[in-house]
Protein backbone atom coordinates (compact mmCIF):
# COMPACT_ATOMS: atom_id res chain seq x y z
CA UNK A 1 0.00 0.00 0.00
CA UNK A 2 1.00 3.64 -1.10
CA UNK A 3 0.20 6.80 0.82
CA UNK A 4 -0.05 9.60 -1.44
CA UNK A 5 -0.06 13.20 0.72
CA UNK A 6 -0.21 16.39 -1.63
CA UNK A 7 1.19 19.62 -0.32
CA UNK A 8 -2.24 21.16 0.24
CA UNK A 9 -2.92 18.49 2.96
CA UNK A 10 -5.02 15.87 1.54
CA UNK A 11 -4.24 12.12 1.67
CA UNK A 12 -4.80 8.50 0.24
CA UNK A 13 -3.82 5.53 0.92
CA UNK A 14 -3.96 3.02 -2.00
CA UNK A 15 -2.63 -0.12 -3.79
CA UNK A 16 0.59 0.53 -6.17
CA UNK A 17 -0.98 0.26 -9.40
CA UNK A 18 -4.27 2.50 -8.61
CA UNK A 19 -4.13 4.81 -11.81
CA UNK A 20 -3.54 9.02 -11.46
CA UNK A 21 -3.82 11.54 -13.84
CA UNK A 22 -1.02 13.89 -13.31
CA UNK A 23 0.37 16.94 -14.78
CA UNK A 24 4.73 15.88 -15.18
CA UNK A 25 6.86 18.04 -17.54
CA UNK A 26 3.55 20.02 -18.80
CA UNK A 27 1.91 16.69 -19.55
CA UNK A 28 -1.02 14.70 -18.68
CA UNK A 29 -0.12 11.49 -17.79
CA UNK A 30 -1.86 8.42 -16.49
CA UNK A 31 0.86 6.93 -14.12
CA UNK A 32 0.51 4.37 -11.36
CA UNK A 33 0.73 5.32 -7.94
CA UNK A 34 3.98 3.74 -7.27
CA UNK A 35 5.79 5.50 -9.93
CA UNK A 36 4.63 9.24 -8.29
CA UNK A 37 6.63 11.23 -8.14
CA UNK A 38 7.36 14.64 -5.51
CA UNK A 39 7.40 17.04 -8.63
CA UNK A 40 3.63 15.53 -9.97
CA UNK A 41 0.53 18.12 -9.61
CA UNK A 42 -2.58 16.41 -9.12
CA UNK A 43 -5.91 18.15 -10.63
CA UNK A 44 -8.82 18.64 -8.48
CA UNK A 45 -11.71 20.24 -9.26
CA UNK A 46 -12.43 24.56 -9.31
CA UNK A 47 -15.28 24.06 -7.86
CA UNK A 48 -18.18 21.07 -6.44
CA UNK A 49 -21.77 22.02 -7.68
CA UNK A 50 -24.53 20.89 -5.72
CA UNK A 51 -26.87 18.26 -6.55
CA UNK A 52 -30.01 20.81 -7.61
CA UNK A 53 -32.08 19.38 -4.71
CA UNK A 54 -32.39 21.52 -1.55
CA UNK A 55 -33.13 19.47 1.59
CA UNK A 56 -35.37 20.90 3.47
CA UNK A 57 -36.05 17.78 5.89
CA UNK A 58 -34.96 14.77 7.13
CA UNK A 59 -36.46 11.52 8.45
CA UNK A 60 -34.72 10.39 11.91
CA UNK A 61 -35.68 7.28 12.75
CA UNK A 62 -33.31 5.43 10.44
CA UNK A 63 -30.47 7.42 12.49
CA UNK A 64 -32.39 6.61 15.96
CA UNK A 65 -33.06 2.44 14.92
CA UNK A 66 -30.37 1.43 17.44
CA UNK A 67 -31.51 3.69 21.01
CA UNK A 68 -34.70 2.96 23.28
CA UNK A 69 -36.40 5.85 21.97
CA UNK A 70 -39.89 5.85 21.36
CA UNK A 71 -41.95 6.35 18.52
CA UNK A 72 -45.56 8.48 19.63
CA UNK A 73 -47.98 8.32 16.19
CA UNK A 74 -51.19 7.39 17.84
CA UNK A 75 -53.04 9.63 15.39
CA UNK A 76 -51.37 7.19 12.27
CA UNK A 77 -52.03 4.26 13.88
CA UNK A 78 -55.33 4.93 14.88
CA UNK A 79 -56.66 6.10 11.23
CA UNK A 80 -54.74 2.55 9.59
CA UNK A 81 -56.68 0.39 11.94
CA UNK A 82 -60.27 2.19 11.68
CA UNK A 83 -59.35 2.04 7.80
CA UNK A 84 -57.98 -1.80 7.66
CA UNK A 85 -58.76 -3.16 10.76
CA UNK A 86 -56.60 -4.96 13.60
CA UNK A 87 -55.41 -7.41 11.32
CA UNK A 88 -51.76 -6.20 10.08
CA UNK A 89 -50.89 -3.80 13.32
CA UNK A 90 -51.90 -7.57 15.20
CA UNK A 91 -49.42 -9.49 13.09
CA UNK A 92 -46.29 -6.67 13.39
CA UNK A 93 -46.73 -6.45 17.36
CA UNK A 94 -46.60 -10.59 17.59
CA UNK A 95 -43.38 -10.46 15.51
CA UNK A 96 -41.93 -7.99 17.66
CA UNK A 97 -43.10 -9.66 20.79
CA UNK A 98 -45.46 -7.12 22.04
CA UNK A 99 -48.83 -7.77 23.15
CA UNK A 100 -51.25 -6.09 20.57
CA UNK A 101 -54.08 -6.15 22.98
CA UNK A 102 -52.40 -3.80 25.57
CA UNK A 103 -50.76 -1.60 23.10
CA UNK A 104 -53.46 -0.42 21.30
CA UNK A 105 -55.73 -0.50 24.13
CA UNK A 106 -52.67 2.33 25.51
CA UNK A 107 -52.41 4.25 22.06
CA UNK A 108 -56.95 4.72 22.07
CA UNK A 109 -56.45 5.77 25.85
CA UNK A 110 -53.71 8.03 25.00
CA UNK A 111 -51.91 6.72 28.48
CA UNK A 112 -48.71 5.66 29.22
CA UNK A 113 -47.00 2.85 27.08
CA UNK A 114 -48.85 4.00 23.71
CA UNK A 115 -45.23 4.34 22.27
CA UNK A 116 -43.43 1.95 20.01
CA UNK A 117 -39.44 1.69 19.98
CA UNK A 118 -37.85 3.07 16.96
CA UNK A 119 -37.22 -0.45 15.69
CA UNK A 120 -40.49 -1.99 16.37
CA UNK A 121 -42.24 1.42 14.89
CA UNK A 122 -39.59 0.51 11.41
CA UNK A 123 -40.97 -3.18 11.41
CA UNK A 124 -44.50 -1.96 11.28
CA UNK A 125 -44.18 0.48 8.46
CA UNK A 126 -42.36 -2.22 6.69
CA UNK A 127 -45.23 -4.90 6.99
CA UNK A 128 -47.92 -2.62 6.72
CA UNK A 129 -46.62 -0.50 3.82
CA UNK A 130 -46.06 2.74 5.69
CA UNK A 131 -49.52 2.22 7.80
CA UNK A 132 -51.07 1.59 3.95
CA UNK A 133 -50.50 5.42 3.00
CA UNK A 134 -52.08 6.62 6.80
CA UNK A 135 -48.40 7.41 8.07
CA UNK A 136 -46.73 10.85 8.01
CA UNK A 137 -43.78 11.89 9.97
CA UNK A 138 -45.25 15.20 10.43
CA UNK A 139 -48.01 13.78 12.31
CA UNK A 140 -45.14 11.62 14.94
CA UNK A 141 -42.69 12.34 17.27
CA UNK A 142 -39.72 10.55 18.74
CA UNK A 143 -37.96 10.26 22.47
CA UNK A 144 -38.57 9.81 25.70
CA UNK A 145 -41.39 10.26 28.54
CA UNK A 146 -40.97 13.84 28.16
CA UNK A 147 -43.12 15.50 25.58
CA UNK A 148 -40.84 18.63 25.13
CA UNK A 149 -38.02 16.47 25.08
CA UNK A 150 -39.11 14.85 21.50
CA UNK A 151 -37.69 15.30 18.32
CA UNK A 152 -40.49 14.97 15.22
CA UNK A 153 -39.41 12.17 13.26
CA UNK A 154 -39.65 14.82 10.02
CA UNK A 155 -36.78 17.09 11.05
CA UNK A 156 -36.99 20.26 9.35
CA UNK A 157 -33.96 21.61 8.24
CA UNK A 158 -34.63 24.94 9.27
CA UNK A 159 -31.86 27.65 9.20
CA UNK A 160 -32.01 27.35 13.36
CA UNK A 161 -31.73 23.97 13.00
CA UNK A 162 -28.34 23.86 10.32
CA UNK A 163 -27.31 26.35 13.29
CA UNK A 164 -27.64 24.14 15.47
CA UNK A 165 -25.52 21.31 14.04
CA UNK A 166 -22.79 23.70 13.30
CA UNK A 167 -22.59 24.71 16.61
CA UNK A 168 -22.28 21.16 17.49
CA UNK A 169 -19.80 20.21 15.61
CA UNK A 170 -17.91 23.14 16.31
CA UNK A 171 -18.69 22.84 20.15
CA UNK A 172 -20.61 20.66 21.37
CA UNK A 173 -20.46 17.00 22.66
CA UNK A 174 -23.02 14.35 23.77
CA UNK A 175 -23.56 13.05 26.81
CA UNK A 176 -25.94 9.91 27.28
CA UNK A 177 -29.23 12.16 27.85
CA UNK A 178 -27.86 15.58 27.12
CA UNK A 179 -25.63 17.46 25.21
CA UNK A 180 -23.34 20.64 26.25
CA UNK A 181 -22.57 23.36 23.89
CA UNK A 182 -19.65 25.96 24.94
CA UNK A 183 -19.44 29.53 23.28
CA UNK A 184 -18.90 32.74 24.96
CA UNK A 185 -19.18 35.13 22.24
CA UNK A 186 -22.42 37.11 22.95
CA UNK A 187 -23.48 36.80 19.24
CA UNK A 188 -23.24 33.26 19.10
CA UNK A 189 -25.09 32.79 22.07
CA UNK A 190 -28.07 34.70 21.74
CA UNK A 191 -28.22 32.66 18.33
CA UNK A 192 -27.75 29.11 20.12
CA UNK A 193 -30.45 30.17 22.52
CA UNK A 194 -32.99 31.48 19.63
CA UNK A 195 -32.82 28.09 17.98
CA UNK A 196 -33.30 26.17 21.09
CA UNK A 197 -36.19 28.02 22.03
CA UNK A 198 -37.42 27.19 18.26
CA UNK A 199 -37.27 23.84 18.49
CA UNK A 200 -38.92 24.05 22.03
CA UNK A 201 -36.31 21.81 23.77
CA UNK A 202 -35.47 22.76 27.80
CA UNK A 203 -31.85 23.81 28.28
CA UNK A 204 -29.85 25.60 30.91
CA UNK A 205 -26.85 27.27 31.67
CA UNK A 206 -23.48 25.70 33.73
CA UNK A 207 -22.06 27.33 36.25
CA UNK A 208 -19.25 27.67 34.04
CA UNK A 209 -21.28 29.35 30.88
CA UNK A 210 -21.82 26.23 29.11
CA UNK A 211 -25.23 24.68 27.80
CA UNK A 212 -26.73 21.63 28.41
CA UNK A 213 -29.65 20.60 26.60
CA UNK A 214 -31.29 17.37 28.14
CA UNK A 215 -33.03 15.54 25.37
CA UNK A 216 -31.97 12.13 24.62
CA UNK A 217 -33.37 12.28 21.50
CA UNK A 218 -31.61 15.40 20.44
CA UNK A 219 -27.89 13.60 21.27
CA UNK A 220 -28.87 10.79 20.00
CA UNK A 221 -29.47 12.12 16.84
CA UNK A 222 -26.20 14.38 17.16
CA UNK A 223 -24.24 11.42 18.01
CA UNK A 224 -25.48 9.60 14.91
CA UNK A 225 -24.90 12.29 12.44
CA UNK A 226 -22.47 14.34 13.58
CA UNK A 227 -19.93 12.17 16.00
CA UNK A 228 -20.39 12.07 19.75
CA UNK A 229 -16.22 13.29 20.79
CA UNK A 230 -14.13 15.84 19.32
CA UNK A 231 -12.01 13.02 17.41
CA UNK A 232 -15.81 11.32 15.33
CA UNK A 233 -16.86 14.60 14.24
CA UNK A 234 -18.12 15.17 11.22
CA UNK A 235 -20.72 17.38 8.90
CA UNK A 236 -24.04 15.77 9.05
CA UNK A 237 -23.90 12.75 5.82
CA UNK A 238 -26.48 14.87 4.24
CA UNK A 239 -24.62 17.91 3.96
CA UNK A 240 -23.89 17.57 0.13
CA UNK A 241 -28.04 17.16 -0.35
CA UNK A 242 -28.35 20.96 0.87
CA UNK A 243 -28.69 24.30 -1.44
CA UNK A 244 -25.83 26.18 -1.14
CA UNK A 245 -27.52 28.62 0.83
CA UNK A 246 -28.65 26.22 3.45
CA UNK A 247 -25.05 24.57 3.42
CA UNK A 248 -24.01 28.28 3.74
CA UNK A 249 -25.85 28.34 6.83
CA UNK A 250 -23.99 25.44 8.13
CA UNK A 251 -20.77 26.29 7.69
CA UNK A 252 -21.13 29.56 9.00
CA UNK A 253 -22.23 28.35 12.42
CA UNK A 254 -19.27 26.26 12.10
CA UNK A 255 -17.30 28.84 12.17
CA UNK A 256 -18.94 31.19 14.39
CA UNK A 257 -17.63 28.54 16.91
CA UNK A 258 -14.99 27.05 15.74
CA UNK A 259 -13.10 29.50 13.28
CA UNK A 260 -10.51 31.96 14.02
CA UNK A 261 -8.62 34.90 11.91
CA UNK A 262 -4.67 34.78 11.92
CA UNK A 263 -2.22 37.85 11.98
CA UNK A 264 -1.61 37.42 8.12
CA UNK A 265 -5.58 37.57 7.56
CA UNK A 266 -5.81 33.96 7.32
CA UNK A 267 -9.11 31.85 8.19
CA UNK A 268 -8.45 28.38 9.57
CA UNK A 269 -10.14 26.04 12.45
CA UNK A 270 -8.45 23.28 13.73
CA UNK A 271 -9.99 20.00 14.50
CA UNK A 272 -9.14 16.59 16.30
CA UNK A 273 -11.22 15.07 13.02
CA UNK A 274 -9.26 14.13 9.85
CA UNK A 275 -12.97 13.13 8.56
CA UNK A 276 -13.80 16.58 9.97
CA UNK A 277 -11.30 18.40 8.16
CA UNK A 278 -11.73 16.23 4.81
CA UNK A 279 -15.66 17.69 5.22
CA UNK A 280 -15.26 20.99 5.86
CA UNK A 281 -12.35 21.21 2.79
CA UNK A 282 -15.13 19.59 0.06
CA UNK A 283 -18.06 21.58 1.41
CA UNK A 284 -15.88 24.22 1.03
CA UNK A 285 -15.62 23.63 -2.74
CA UNK A 286 -19.43 24.54 -3.18
CA UNK A 287 -18.36 28.00 -3.19
CA UNK A 288 -15.01 27.67 -4.91
CA UNK A 289 -12.93 28.22 -1.47
CA UNK A 290 -10.04 26.45 -1.89
CA UNK A 291 -8.73 25.31 1.84
CA UNK A 292 -5.34 23.79 2.54
CA UNK A 293 -4.60 21.01 5.50
CA UNK A 294 -2.18 21.57 7.87
CA UNK A 295 -0.95 18.71 10.79
CA UNK A 296 -0.61 20.88 14.04
CA UNK A 297 0.61 19.96 17.44
CA UNK A 298 -1.73 21.45 20.21
CA UNK A 299 -1.77 21.58 23.86
CA UNK A 300 -4.21 22.94 25.90
CA UNK A 301 -2.33 25.45 28.34
CA UNK A 302 -4.67 25.01 31.33
CA UNK A 303 -4.43 21.32 31.67
CA UNK A 304 -1.36 18.60 32.06
CA UNK A 305 -2.25 17.12 28.78
CA UNK A 306 0.69 16.23 26.88
CA UNK A 307 -0.86 17.84 23.66
CA UNK A 308 -1.80 15.78 19.91
CA UNK A 309 -1.57 16.28 16.53
CA UNK A 310 -4.72 17.98 15.30
CA UNK A 311 -5.68 18.91 11.35
CA UNK A 312 -5.77 22.63 10.55
CA UNK A 313 -8.13 23.38 7.62
CA UNK A 314 -6.94 27.04 6.54
CA UNK A 315 -8.32 29.58 3.98
CA UNK A 316 -5.81 31.86 3.05
CA UNK A 317 -5.40 33.14 -0.73
CA UNK A 318 -7.25 36.41 -1.42
CA UNK A 319 -9.46 35.35 -3.47
CA UNK A 320 -10.85 32.41 -1.46
CA UNK A 321 -11.27 35.24 1.82
CA UNK A 322 -13.02 37.25 -0.52
CA UNK A 323 -15.73 34.24 -1.09
CA UNK A 324 -16.04 33.80 2.20
CA UNK A 325 -16.79 37.45 3.25
CA UNK A 326 -20.45 38.38 1.95
CA UNK A 327 -20.18 41.20 -0.44
CA UNK A 328 -23.42 42.39 0.24
CA UNK A 329 -22.61 42.76 3.74
CA UNK A 330 -21.29 46.38 3.92
CA UNK A 331 -19.16 45.50 7.50
CA UNK A 332 -17.78 43.03 5.21
CA UNK A 333 -16.82 45.24 2.22
CA UNK A 334 -15.64 47.88 4.55
CA UNK A 335 -13.02 45.23 6.18
CA UNK A 336 -12.30 43.10 2.25
CA UNK A 337 -8.65 43.81 3.03
CA UNK A 338 -8.84 42.06 6.54
CA UNK A 339 -11.60 39.77 7.86
CA UNK A 340 -12.72 40.60 10.85
CA UNK A 341 -12.41 38.74 13.98
CA UNK A 342 -16.19 39.05 15.09
CA UNK A 343 -17.48 36.12 12.94
CA UNK A 344 -21.54 37.31 12.88
CA UNK A 345 -20.21 39.74 10.02
CA UNK A 346 -19.05 36.67 8.17
CA UNK A 347 -21.57 34.61 5.69
CA UNK A 348 -20.79 32.16 3.15
CA UNK A 349 -23.31 31.93 0.09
Amino acid sequence: MYRLATRCGREIAVTGDHNFWVLRDGFSTLIRSEEARDSDFLPVPDIVTDFREDLRSIDILPYLAGTRLSVFAEAPILDFVEATGTDGFVAAMNESGISPVQKLSAIRRGVRGRGLKVRHFLNLLAKTGGLAGHYYGTQSSVGGKKHRCRLPVTFPLSDSNLSLFGYYVAEGNAQRGYIILSNYHPVVRAKIESGLRELGIPFFVRANSDYQVSSTALASLLSALCGQRAQSKRLPEFWPRLSSRSLGILLKAYFDGDGTVGTAGEVSATTASDELASDLAYALKRFGIHARLRRVRKRATNSNHAGAIYSCVVISGQLDLRRVANPTDPRSQRRSKSLPHDWSSLLFF
